[in-house]
């Protein structure tokens, strides 16, 4: 487990099962006898971590004899809430120059709920520090115009479904009052269909 593809060394060997997301957060790598070693989040999924070296020399030579050994990942979110301390069991799984990928033992639920709300504030950051829109109008509007076309055809051809099932039903129904009220059914959505 290795982080994305501008950290990765070795990528023709990834055979990862689940898409990893990036993120940034301050992390210690620890275990029972051992010296912590600091380093940070870069990447997550939902199997593991990639956890970036802050000293990578001392990381390295404190790691290389400790293949596969079971550790605890600690971190503390800052933006999420800054008095819950995460403590994750992991087992190094793939040492490299830049960090190492670790596989959880067990999933880490809260954790990893953490560390999206994390990526997606990252993220919020991210759009807020891009231009305003009124630099780019015309783009605004020939986006705005895109997604409402976009959005009225995809209505439309849910409308035409639904009907086309509710008359197919109704063809199918065993009594009266069920075939009169998915006939109406598929009146009323007609008619609403209009002011959408």
């Amino acid at each position: 487990m290795i982080a994305k593809a501008t950290d990765n060394q070795h990528p023709e060997q990834e055979l990862r099962r689940d898409r990893r997301f990036q993120v940034s957060q301050a992390a210690i790598i620890t275990q029972p006898g051992y010296t912590g070693i600091a380093c940070e989040i870069r990447d997550f999924c939902l199997g593991g971590l990639f956890l970036k070296f802050t000293d990578p020399e001392a990381a390295i030579a404190a790691l290389v004899q400790r293949a596969e050994a079971g550790v605890e990942i600690v971190f503390t979110p800052a933006s999420v809430d800054a008095s819950r301390t995460f403590r994750v069991p992991a087992q190094l799984k793939r040492l490299s120059p830049l960090g190492v990928g670790v596989g959880f033992i067990q999933q880490p639920t809260d954790a990893l709920r953490a560390l999206q709300k994390l990526r997606m504030a990252e993220h919020r950051e991210k759009l807020a520090a891009l231009p305003t829109s009124r630099a780019h109008p015309h783009l605004r509007e020939a986006s705005t115009t895109l997604l409402n076309e976009t959005l009225l055809q995809a209505h439309d051809q849910v409308m035409r479904m639904l009907g086309d099932k509710l008359g197919a039903a109704a063809q199918h129904a065993t009594g009266i009052a069920e075939h009169s009220g998915l006939l109406s059914a598929m009146h009323e959505f007609r008619q609403h269909a209009a002011t959408v």
